[in-house]
Parts: C-alpha cells; sequence; structure tokens
C-alpha cells in the first residue's frame, strides 16, 4: 500500500487562501494510480486566520464544493482513497469534518473531530453538539483494512486514543492544523498514536516557514514501532511511502517471555478503576452542559431516602444532568451529606452532625422512618458519593453553614475542595452556600464556580451574588419577583429555583428566565421538561 500525505504552505492572510487553494489542486492533479491513499491537512477551504466569522464563512462557502469535487476526481482518477479535511455542512451551522472518498468517487465515510478548541467553538461557532454524547471512535472497513481518524487537537488526548486502539485500526488518517505547537511535540504525539494503536499514522500538516522555524509542520509517517518512516519538516509538497497496512509490532510479554502484540501488551494491565472517569457514563462539565436543566433536589427522594445513595443513584440512572446535596462535617472531620444539621429528623436522635464521629453518625439508620425496605441505610459521606457517580452528573453541593457563622471553616473548607480535585469533579462541582461560605471559597478556590444561597430571604440575593462575582445563584420560592430574575440574567449570573414538584409550572418558569428548577420529583419533571423540548 503506498501512502501518500500533502504539506501546503500555511495561508497567513485570508487573501492567501485562492493560492492555498491552487497549491491543492496542482497537488492532487499530480497524484497517479500508484497511489492507494492520499491524506491531506486539515480545514482545506477556511485555514487562515481571519478577523471575522463573515470572513471565516467566505471562504468555506467559496471552496468547500470545489475542493470536494476535486477529491472526489482525484479518487476515480487514481483509483485511491483520498481523505479531506474541511468545515462542511449547513451554512451556519459547520462541522470540522474529514470526508474520505473511496476509489470509485463514494464518500465511504465522514469523521467529525471530537475535541474542538475554543478557536473552533466560539471564533467559527462550529455544531459541537455531538461531542456531548457518548460514540464510539469511528472507524471504516475498506478492502481488508481498518482506519481510523485523528484531526489536529485530538491528538492531545491519550485517552481518545487508548479507546481508539481497541478498535484495532490498521491506519490513522490524521489531518492537522497544530501550527503553534513545537515540531518536537508533533513528532511525539504521532509516535504515541501509531505505538499505542498499533497502526501506521499518516500526518498532513501544513509548513509554517523555513527550516529555522520550529512549530507546525511535520507531514509524517510513523509505523506501528513508532519509528518515523518520514517526515516533510517544514518543506512543501508531498510525502509518500509504502507501507504494509498489516504490519503490526510484536514485542516481549515482559522480559524474556514470548512475543505479544504492543496493543496486547499494554491493554491486558490496564486499570480504568484508577483513573480518570471517562466512557459513556461521563457527561459535559457544568461549563458545556447546555441550559435549562432539571435538578434532583437531594436525589429522586420521592422514591428513596433524601441525600442517600440510592436516591442520587436512582436520579443519575434517569439521567439528572444535576443533582443538588448538602454536606455538613463531623467532629473527626468526615464530610457527611444531610441536608439538616441535626440527625433527629431522620433517625430520631437529638445530635449535632458537628458533634459526632464518623463512626457515631454512620451507626444511625436514615431508612426505617420512609419504609422498611430501606432500614439500615445510613447517611453517606461525600467521598461515597463522589465515588459512584463522579463526572456521571453535576453536582450543586450545597455547604451548609453552622449557626452564627461569618466566614466559614477554612480548614473544613479545604477538605472539600480536597475531595472535589481527588475525584476530578472540578469541572462537574459548583459551590452553593450562604455569605460565610462564599467569603471562604473565594478566597481559597477562586475557580470553583459559585452559586449564591442567602437564607434570609430578604430580596437582596442578586446584589449578594455580584458582591462574590458567582456564576449563578438560587432563588427561594416565594421570595423573588422577576425583576430579580432580570438583574441576575442582565449581570450574566445563571438562575436556580428553589422549587417546583409540579410539572405544569415547567413553561412558566422557564419563560420567566429561570434556567435550573430543583425538585423532588425528578422523573416527572424531568419526563415533562423533554416533553416540551421535542
Amino acid at each position: 500500500m503506498k501512502i501518500a500525505a500533502l504539506q501546503p504552505p500555511y495561508p497567513y492572510r485570508p487573501a492567501d487562501m485562492p493560492a492555498l487553494v491552487e497549491w491543492l489542486t496542482t497537488r492532487l492533479d499530480e497524484c497517479d494510480a500508484s497511489l492507494d491513499l492520499i491524506v491531506l491537512p486539515e480545514a482545506c477551504d477556511a485555514m487562515s486566520s481571519y478577523p471575522d466569522y463573515a470572513a471565516f464563512e467566505a471562504d468555506v462557502e467559496a471552496y468547500c464544493q470545489p475542493l470536494l469535487d476535486k477529491a472526489r476526481a482525484t479518487a476515480i482518477r487514481c483509483g485511491a482513497l483520498v481523505a479531506i479535511n474541511l468545515y462542511k455542512g449547513p451554512k451556519g451551522h459547520y462541522r470540522n469534518v474529514t470526508v474520505l472518498f473511496d476509489a470509485a468517487g463514494n464518500v465511504a465515510g465522514e469523521y467529525f473531530k471530537q475535541h474542538l478548541p475554543q478557536a473552533e467553538r466560539e471564533g467559527k461557532r462550529l455544531d459541537d453538539a455531538y461531542t456531548r454524547a457518548y460514540h464510539a471512535p469511528y472507524t471504516l472497513d475498506l478492502d481488508g483494512v481498518r482506519y481510523a481518524f485523528l484531526t489536529c487537537y485530538d491528538n492531545y488526548y491519550n485517552e481518545y486514543i487508548q479507546h481508539i486502539a481497541l478498535k484495532k485500526p490498521d491506519v490513522l488518517i490524521v489531518s492537522s492544523l497544530q501550527r503553534g505547537e513545537r515540531m518536537d511535540i508533533l513528532e511525539m504525539q504521532m509516535k504515541n498514536a501509531a505505538f499505542t494503536c498499533n497502526a501506521w499514522a499518516v500526518r498532513a500538516s501544513v509548513s509554517m516557514g523555513g527550516e529555522d522555524c520550529g512549530h507546525g509542520a511535520n507531514t509524517m509517517i510513523v509505523a506501528p514501532d513508532g519509528r518515523v518512516l518520514a517526515s516533510l519538516g517544514q518543506k512543501t509538497g508531498m510525502l509518500a511511502r509504502d507501507v504494509d497496512a498489516k504490519f503490526k509490532h510484536m514485542r516481549a510479554d515482559s522480559y524474556g517471555q514470548p512475543p505479544v502484540l504492543n496493543d496486547f501488551f499494554i491493554s491486558k494491565g490496564r486499570t480504568p478503576w484508577a483513573y480518570r472517569a471517562c466512557g459513556a457514563g461521563v457527561i459535559p462539565g457544568d461549563r458545556d452542559m447546555p441550559y435549562p436543566r432539571i435538578c434532583a433536589h437531594r436525589g429522586f427522594n420521592y422514591v428513596a431516602p433524601e441525600n442517600s445513595l440510592p436516591a442520587f443513584g436512582a436520579a443519575v440512572a434517569l439521567g439528572a444532568v444535576e443533582i443538588e446535596l448538602d454536606v455538613w462535617p463531623t467532629r473527626d472531620g468526615e464530610l457527611i451529606i444531610s441536608h439538616d444539621e441535626s440527625v433527629k429528623r431522620l433517625t430520631g436522635a437529638d445530635r449535632l452532625i458537628s458533634d459526632m464521629t464518623l463512626a457515631e453518625v454512620r451507626a444511625l439508620d436514615i431508612g426505617s422512618g420512609m419504609h422498611p425496605r430501606f432500614a439500615g441505610l445510613r447517611f453517606p459521606t461525600l467521598q461515597e458519593v463522589f465515588d459512584r457517580f463522579a463526572r456521571r452528573t453535576i453536582v450543586n453541593l450545597h455547604i451548609k453553614s453552622p449557626r452564627g457563622s461569618t466566614v466559614y471553616d477554612p480548614a473544613v473548607f479545604q477538605r472539600i475542595v480536597d475531595t472535589i480535585y481527588a475525584y476530578d469533579m472540578q469541572e462537574h462541582v459548583y459551590i452553593g452556600g450562604a455569605e460565610d461560605v462564599l467569603i471562604t471559597a473565594r478566597e481559597l478556590a477562586p475557580n470553583l464556580p459559585r452559586a449564591a444561597l442567602d437564607e434570609k430571604q430578604d430580596g437582596t440575593l442578586v446584589k449578594l451574588a455580584k458582591r462574590y462575582n458567582c456564576q449563578k445563584l438560587q432563588l427561594f420560592r416565594g421570595f423573588y419577583n422577576q425583576a430579580m430574575v432580570d438583574e441576575a440574567r442582565e449581570a450574566g449570573i445563571h438562575r436556580n429555583l428553589f422549587w417546583s414538584n409540579d410539572p405544569a409550572e415547567i413553561p412558566a418558569l422557564l419563560e420567566s428566565g429561570i434556567e435550573t428548577i430543583l425538585t423532588d420529583n425528578y422523573l416527572a419533571m424531568a419526563t415533562a421538561f423533554e416533553a416540551l423540548r421535542y
């Protein structure tokens, strides 16, 4: 199999785009029937740095279809696969797409870039909705060869590359526009991808200038054993090499042992339970999860005791993108999930959590009072909640204030923060609390989002949120008005409402500007909410 990759000069100005398109067209015309796979770089129809969206859109509209037509014609003329990456889709709703044409000129498949940098999400306003849900890595089987895809920013995500490895690809098609990265790192990335997947990696990129330029470029072909077969460095042109597409790297199954496939050697020792939570159960973080939302208040506590693992589990299993829970410290510094400062309401024991040790709190039964089937259920800790649900839902973490507190205990708060980071929950948690909590949160964890939850119910909640630069606030039913909602919206502060259990209220609440509705009646509220969306 003969693999080829094109490396054009980078069009630094939008005015250079016609020359780029002509360069690509000319090089494709020079391809011949000796080639089996031709790979082009990323963003062929809008590669430059654009001053505004209109200029970007103009190039996409001008060059996307002609380049697709040229790639198709090249595939037919050469009897080869041609992979071209460009911005494609309905006007104003483009995606970053690698299109693979087969030897007959048919679209064999399309790969949508999984990891979009901010410049594409915001500046180019690309459609990224598909990135927010689980899907297996995209592969294509053509003439006995399995192809997988990586595009530019994808190359930084080793967990994604490890997932691709499970699909057993033979060839990785890598279209790239990594203009600012060091050349040695780009080489390292390709070696890692090829070695991890036990596959050939063919990378097409762009030249950023002369050989003295140390970033970008590096169109290359890398073997499954991590050897760079050939590289263009900063040169422009076409790189082509013959490879055995089915070659796999074998290595000793530890020292002195018989040889095994390299990817098998890697995968059989994997311990994923010790890694960052990923895969189908993980959802986008709070920043990326769209509004509006339904939040399961103290879990789905219509069917299981409030603030319990079964209540949280029921909510998450039903698809809750957000749950709310409350945390108190014990006398010995453990973090207990409980709404009340006292355990009396749930257990009958008239004691404060802060006066008890973890062992004393855990000896209590919080389930029998709801139903005998929950007899023996215990107060969970924050660590146990994260053990089971890390990154599977967003946690509205209400840090409850002791009576008379003016500044929340920094030592306790630090334990909460340490637990959040230990479970990689920093993108899936926001801190809710009264003023004493907000004071400590702003000082000790300024990067964690904050929600103002003033308990005074005196109409000053929005002002409190502004004072402590809160990203959110939580309005209290019966103690807010439309003017407060509008003031928060004007300030760019997200609006929660505690609470509603009536599905009939949802349309009016959303219309008023409420973005997240806390509810005890999760299933009914979520079902009604989904019906409104669809």
